[in-house]
Formats: structure tokens, C-alpha cells, sequence
């Protein structure tokens, strides 16, 4: 009987050996046999990323602003006709590059291909500055029609800030006959600051 049981149990085992290493085999197979399945990552989407253009500055860093002007009017209005104008209009960062030049402008034009003189009531002029050197004549017309010059040559500079009328001598009036002639005015343009808030100072150069 001992035998019978012993041979009994062996069979036992050998089966489930078998059947242990049967599972196995299948359960390879068919691991084997899927394909596998892609893992999902989450990527992160970058956050908006404000970009700078190189050409626009800084707001705290330096601001040059010109705006000048000098106009010259026949009449005593500045309605009137133009004789002669200037303008310089710049607005740009680092004012340390920009180096102004002296300018002129004169009353002096071809006519028929004769230099002429035009009789000149009127100079307003905007942010100059009127150098040494520079000159006019001023024509004084008396109520019997007589006529007395005057001619002014600056040794001092003159600062116009805003918009002004050309200190010449004397008082313009629609109701005279006096006028300016040969004008020669030098200026150079008068820088402005202009900060963040848009505020102006102005200052000689």
C-alpha cells in the first residue's frame, strides 16, 4: 500500500509540474504576441513669452526730441505769405549721438534770375537758438516816406523757447511800412528732453 501511495503522489506532482509549466509557457506566448502600448507623457505647453524687438529701447533711457522752426512772413500776420522757412523735426533715444550743425536761412531769393531782397515783417521762430553772427537790417518808414536803417549784428546768443516772435528791434505793425531785410540768421536747434510721462524740458546746448 505504502508503494501504491507514493507512486500515487509522484504522478500528482508530475502533473501539476506539468501543468504549472504549461501556464508558463502560454502565459509567454502570449505576452510576447501583444504589441506594446505607448505610454502617454503629458508635455507641458510653454507659457507665452513676450519678445522684445531689438530697436525699441528702454522707457527709462534717454529721449531726444527737436522740434524747431523759423518762418518769415511778409506781413506783420502769420497769415500772410511765406517768405522763407526752416524746420528740423527729430525724435530718437541716446541724444549723445546726435550732433546738431549750425544752420542759416536768409530773406534772400532768385527772382528772374536776380538776387533780390523780399521785404520781410514777420520772423517767428521755435526752439533756436540764434547765434553770433547773425544780422539783419531793419527799414524804418516815416509818415512822410522817409526812410532810416538799421542794421543789428548779434554778439550775444539768443534762446527761443516755445514759439516766438524774432526779437529784431522793434514792434511789428500792420499799420507801418517798415520792414526787415538782409537777413542772414545762424541758429542751431534747441534739444528737449522728454521723459517717460511725456513731459518737456527744454535746455541750451
Amino acid at each position: 500500500m505504502s508503494n501504491k501511495n507514493q507512486q500515487m503522489k509522484i504522478a500528482v506532482v508530475a502533473v501539476l509540474v506539468i501543468l504549472l509549466i504549461s501556464s508558463i509557457i502560454a502565459a509567454v506566448r502570449s505576452s510576447s504576441s501583444q504589441e506594446p502600448v505607448p505610454i502617454k507623457r503629458e508635455v507641458e505647453e510653454p507659457e507665452d513669452v513676450a519678445v522684445v524687438p531689438a530697436e525699441i529701447k528702454d522707457l527709462d533711457s534717454e529721449i531726444l526730441s527737436i522740434d524747431s522752426e523759423v518762418t518769415m512772413y511778409e506781413q506783420c500776420n502769420s497769415n500772410s505769405k511765406i517768405i522763407a522757412s526752416a524746420a528740423m523735426n527729430i525724435v530718437q533715444a541716446l541724444s549723445s549721438e546726435l550732433t546738431l550743425e549750425r544752420n542759416s536761412i536768409t530773406n534772400t531769393t532768385f527772382r528772374d534770375g536776380t538776387l533780390a531782397n523780399e521785404k520781410v515783417r514777420r520772423i517767428e521762430v521755435k526752439n533756436v537758438e540764434i547765434l553770433p553772427g547773425s544780422k539783419w537790417t531793419v527799414v524804418e518808414i516815416g509818415n512822410h516816406g522817409e526812410e532810416g536803417e538799421t542794421t543789428i549784428v548779434l554778439d550775444l546768443p539768443q534762446s527761443y523757447e516755445g514759439n516766438q516772435l524774432l526779437n529784431i528791434g522793434s514792434e511789428c505793425s500792420d499799420s507801418t511800412k517798415s520792414y526787415i531785410k538782409y537777413i542772414n540768421l545762424i541758429y542751431i536747434p534747441i534739444k528737449l528732453d522728454v521723459n517717460e510721462r511725456f513731459e518737456v524740458e527744454g535746455y541750451r546746448i
